[in-house]
């Protein structure tokens, strides 16, 4: 049910928030590191000024991992992870089978489908893991344990921004990792966008 209800109440912000990480190109630019790289750090500033109207915390660590936590009643955490970092686009894939061009930073909707880079792989769980800790705030859900959402910046590189985090910070007790799943079968070859 607060599935139901949160989707009912915040589905179109929650559209809104995935339009504007999506619009951030964050793929790796060789020669630059991804900690050094302007567009991480625009998603930084994206992801501290949203947990900030959500009243979540926010860490960044060393524009590595971007942490957004909420505050359980014991000492145990849970580790959500997730990553902002995307894969370059190949122009060819940002093509529909009609012809249709997708700008790869620009969320797309056609019919019941959402197009743009992360959308799937793996903005998109950042943005539920959001509105999750946004309505247990709001509805005063109490929790046992705290939750983390790990935001890695190089899952789709190095995956160096995770044990980076680990030799910083206590490794949470459970740890559950969002990713982006992929259409099979027919589906896939119906439309090339990855």
């Amino acid at each position: 049910m607060l599935g139901l209800y949160t989707r009912l109440k915040y589905g179109q912000d929650a559209m809104q928030m995935l339009a504007q990480l999506v619009a951030i190109p964050t793929f790796r630019v060789d020669g630059i590191e991804q900690h050094d790289n302007p567009q991480f750090h625009k998603m930084a500033a994206a992801l501290a000024n949203i947990a900030k109207d959500f009243n979540l915390a926010f860490r960044n660590i060393d524009d590595r991992i971007f942490e957004v936590s909420i505050k359980g009643s014991s000492e145990e955490v849970v580790g959500i992870h997730a990553h902002a970092d995307v894969v370059p686009v190949t122009p060819s894939f940002m093509v529909l089978e009609d012809g249709t061009k997708l700008d790869p930073f620009k969320l797309t909707l056609i019919g019941d489908r959402m197009y743009g880079r992360g959308t799937e792989d793996d903005k998109n769980g950042i943005v539920v893991s959001l509105y999750a800790m946004k309505v247990i705030q709001e509805e005063n859900i109490p929790l046992l344990r705290n939750f983390n959402l790990l935001i890695d910046t190089t899952e789709e590189t190095s995956s160096e921004a995770i044990p980076y985090y680990f030799a910083r910070n206590p490794t949470p007790n459970y740890n559950l990792a969002l990713d982006g799943g992929y259409p099979s079968g027919d589906r896939r070859k119906k439309v090339r966008v990855a």
